[in-house]
């Protein structure tokens, strides 16, 4: 387990929605998706349109259809897999800190 493996499994990271609960953040929302979408570590990974690209090329890396049940046993399958679920989970987490460090600069100004 990778730092952001670690944030993607137990939802504490820089997800809005955790953030929200600490008053780090406005809404919960995510701003990429809008129709006041909660963003937690499971819509983030799983269904975000930001990571729908990242998404795709992991189904086909892995031949899983990735959803919150089946993760784990995906993961655990082989090392190829394991190496391509913490990859996009390292991609998700990096992208979501990048705007969460935008949004604290813009608030600053």
């Amino acid at each position: 387990m990778d730092f952001y493996t670690t944030q993607l499994i137990t939802g504490h990271g820089c997800f809005k929605a955790y953030l929200h609960r600490f008053k780090h953040e406005a809404d919960p929302f995510c701003d990429y998706c809008g129709s006041r979408v909660v963003e937690d570590a499971e819509h983030a990974f799983f269904s975000c349109s930001l990571f729908s690209a990242d998404r795709a090329a992991l189904e086909a890396a892995t031949s899983c259809r990735i959803t919150p049940e089946n993760i784990i046993g995906c993961m655990l399958e082989t090392p190829s897999n394991w190496e391509a679920v913490t990859n996009m989970a390292a991609t998700v987490l990096r992208e979501l800190r990048r705007r969460e460090k935008i949004r604290r600069m813009d608030g600053e100004r």
